[in-house]
């Protein structure tokens, strides 16, 4: 039911804004709708986004961003963590315009990261980004 309801409001804000999951990745058209509040986002910069000099992305994330949950069920310190924003998994993760997976992120230049919560996600992005969205920018 809930995942329906989603469906209506993103498909409401596609008709209404004229956009949808054919628009370009590039567009960083982010900051202007932040100020009307029609969606959450955190923004990580600077020496905050990897002190500790972490290489497993979704770790580094850890305790950063509300609403944001780490899962480390892995075996070894060679697995992956798994993420989730708002208790939803498969996340889309976007690198400089380009989607990617998160172990293939290389923490080491992220000079930025942008976590997009909400159905906003899905009128920008499409429909991949319905459990949210995580933009960075490297240097």
């Amino acid at each position: 039911m809930t995942r329906l309801f989603i469906f209506l409001i993103v498909l409401a804000l596609n008709i209404f804004y004229g956009c949808g999951p054919s628009k370009n990745l590039l567009e960083s058209d982010v900051d202007r709708d932040k100020k009307s509040g029609g969606f959450a986002t955190h923004t990580i910069k600077g020496k905050k986004v990897n002190p500790n000099n972490e290489s497993d992305f979704n770790r580094l994330l850890s305790g950063k961003v509300p609403g944001l949950q780490i899962n480390d069920t892995s075996s070894s310190m060679f697995d992956s963590t798994e993420i989730r924003i708002r208790g939803e998994i498969n996340v889309l993760y976007i690198v400089d315009g380009v989607k990617m997976n998160a172990s293939d992120i290389n923490t080491s230049l992220i000079k930025s990261i942008k976590v997009i919560k909400g159905p906003h996600a899905v009128t920008r992005y499409g429909n991949e980004a319905i459990n949210g969205v995580i933009l960075i920018s490297t240097r």
